[in-house]
């Protein structure tokens, strides 16, 4: 912005008073109007270039401190039992903590899984089963941030889901596949005991965005390995 701001200044300074009779009509300027010109525009460029300074240094604030607080935020929610907000306008907080020992997850997962959540962190959807619960709990993140290590999850590998009660339950892979969402829609089924981990377009084997979903399956780790033998090779 400073650069374009210097280029334009001197544009305006050279051509100002030589160009105005040309292509306005009018007499050229006086030195003075000239430099004052100068002085308003290369201010308003100066105003525009710390605008988007600031509003990068914010988005880099956001995500160095965050992680911080979400974790600070879990820690006083073990202790007290009840869910805490990381900082006082936030619409989500955490609700369960992941962790993939063979890999070196370890991820919070917040409470909702949309736009409030997401971009702090892995969410729960809304709908599935609560962490530490019977049933189905989905988890949902993005592909290239918090569930990066996705594709990387094999059959038998042990996935730990530690609740706001402090018990933690282990489940273990059972498979993965690669799903179109407006044909295949997932269900927390209330009678199956298993996490399911979402993340979406998974590029790597797909040249355009589109519709399409990476799901891994993981059920409880008593008998998680023995479904993994079969469900098949991972896809």
């Amino acid at each position: 912005s400073f650069c374009v701001g210097w280029v334009m200044s001197n544009l305006l300074l050279r051509y100002s008073r030589s160009g105005a009779n040309l292509f306005l009509g009018i007499e050229p300027f006086s030195a003075q109007v000239c430099r004052a010109l100068v002085l308003v525009v290369s201010g308003l460029l100066l105003m525009i270039a710390g605008a988007f300074l600031a509003d990068a240094a914010l988005i880099y604030g956001k995500a160095r401190l965050a992680p911080v607080l979400i974790k600070s935020a879990w820690i006083e929610s073990l202790q007290t039992g009840q869910p805490v907000r990381p900082w006082p306008w936030a619409d989500t907080w955490p609700v369960a903590r992941l962790q993939v020992p063979e890999l070196g997850v370890d991820e919070y997962v917040l409470a909702g899984s949309n736009g409030a959540s997401l971009p702090f962190g892995p969410g729960h959807l809304s709908g599935s089963a609560s962490p530490g619960g019977l049933g189905t709990v989905i988890v949902a993140a993005h592909r290239d941030t918090h569930f990066s290590f996705v594709p990387q999850l094999q059959p038998g590998h042990e996935l730990q889901l530690q609740s706001i009660d402090g018990m933690t339950t282990s489940y273990r892979i059972v498979g993965q596949s690669v799903i179109d969402a407006r044909s295949h829609l997932l269900e927390a089924d209330p009678y199956i005991d298993q996490l399911i981990l979402v993340t979406c377009e998974p590029t790597e084997l797909l040249p355009y965005r589109g519709p399409w979903r990476r799901v891994a399956v993981a059920s409880l780790a008593a008998d998680g390995f023995i479904n993994a033998i079969s469900y098949g090779e991972i896809r």
